[in-house]
């Protein structure tokens, strides 16, 4: 019976391939090597994963619209350490402290208390690396707010 593996070491630009045949009962082997340098024309180019979230810290401004308020500005001052950020927003409509988190794939969840009684929630992505795009929905504010939600587009300063 014969049995073989194969091992493929791929570098930047060097793939070698080893082959490698046992054969018997004895341990009889062979061994073959092959190695070439890719010239790049068919290589197909892998990105490393990103570790680390991009950054959303800083001053934005922008446009609100809400459904119940109409269209307004909006402002948030943000920091942010690794994939956790916080600060401030205020819009047209009032202002409160905005928290949340940013993955590494650039997803935004977002909380913002408005005073002891107002929340909203939200999530954004990054259109770019300084224009942010989010829809919200108000979770608690009074009755007269009950299923409010909007949208906002905003640019880093």
């Amino acid at each position: 019976m014969l049995k073989k593996f194969g091992i493929a070491v791929v570098g930047s630009s060097l793939i070698s391939l080893l082959m490698l045949g046992i054969q018997g009962r004895l341990g009889c082997a062979t061994v073959w090597a092959d190695s070439w340098v890719d010239d790049g024309d068919n290589a197909e180019q892998i990105e490393p994963a990103k570790t680390t979230p991009p950054s959303i810290a800083g001053s934005w401004s922008g446009s609100v619209v809400d459904k119940y308020f109409g269209t307004g500005d909006i402002s948030m001052d943000l920091t942010q350490s690794g994939g956790k950020f916080k600060g401030t927003m205020v819009s047209s409509f009032g202002s409160g402290n905005i928290s949340g988190s940013v993955s590494t794939s650039g997803a935004i969840k977002f909380t913002v208390k408005f005073g002891r009684v107002c929340h909203l929630s939200g999530s954004a992505s990054l259109v770019s690396s300084t224009e942010m795009s989010a829809s919200y929905k108000v979770l608690s504010c009074g009755k007269s707010d009950k299923g409010d939600d909007g949208t906002f587009l905003e640019t880093l300063l």
